[in-house]
């Protein structure tokens, strides 16, 4: 046996090989010798045979590391949040995220904006590299007051519109409440009534 591969830099099995390449310089060390000693002296496996599966190894490792950082870059976190400074067109809006840091935001338009002001921040936030992240239909579509509710129920459909024509991820709302307060505890809130209504 002309050279051993120290066992932490690689491992192999009487079925298949596992683990890392070894150590650049064992690894010239190796391919130069006529056959390879793992582990000690209970398996052994040739030149030729030790280059194939190094290469195997080295392309499975670097497929790996790759795919790896490409999931980790598809994964960033975005931060978004309020935006107070007033602004007046598209252009303006982005400076105020940009001013923040933010990459993720809020829709800065209401669900009655014609079409081209729409489209207008719609195509800034993509130029930008922004993700308009929610629109918010908050309202109480559960309301105890009946023309409360039908509003609310409205409000939740032009929303739900507007997060299309603008490219929004979501549209977001809570299931709402019994309680005359639009956001406020109440105790038929855990009524089967109350249940059949949410989810009817």
């Amino acid at each position: 046996m002309d050279s051993i591969i120290p066992s932490a830099g690689l491992f192999l099995s009487r079925k298949c090989i596992a683990g890392i390449v070894a150590p650049y310089s064992s690894f010239l060390e190796a391919a130069n010798a006529k056959e390879v000693q793992i582990m000690g002296n209970e398996y052994s496996i040739s030149r030729r045979s030790f280059l194939k599966t190094s290469v195997v190894g080295a392309v499975v490792a670097a497929t790996v590391g790759r795919n790896s950082a490409m999931a980790a870059q598809g994964s960033t976190l975005r931060l978004g949040g309020p935006v107070f400074e007033k602004t007046q067109d598209p252009q303006g809006w982005i400076g105020a995220l940009k001013k923040l840091g933010y990459s993720a935001a809020y829709c800065p338009v209401g669900p009655n904006a014609g079409d081209d002001v729409v489209r207008a921040y719609e195509e800034a936030a993509a130029k930008a590299g922004i993700i308009i992240a929610e629109v918010g239909a908050w309202s109480n579509p559960i309301s105890p007051d009946e023309p409360t509710r039908k509003a609310a129920l409205e409000k939740c459909r032009t929303s739900l519109a507007l997060a299309d024509r603008i490219g929004a991820r979501c549209c977001v709302n809570i299931a709402g409440t019994r309680s005359t307060q639009w956001d406020g505890p109440d105790a038929a809130n855990f009524t089967q009534g109350t249940f059949d209504m949410i989810v009817e």
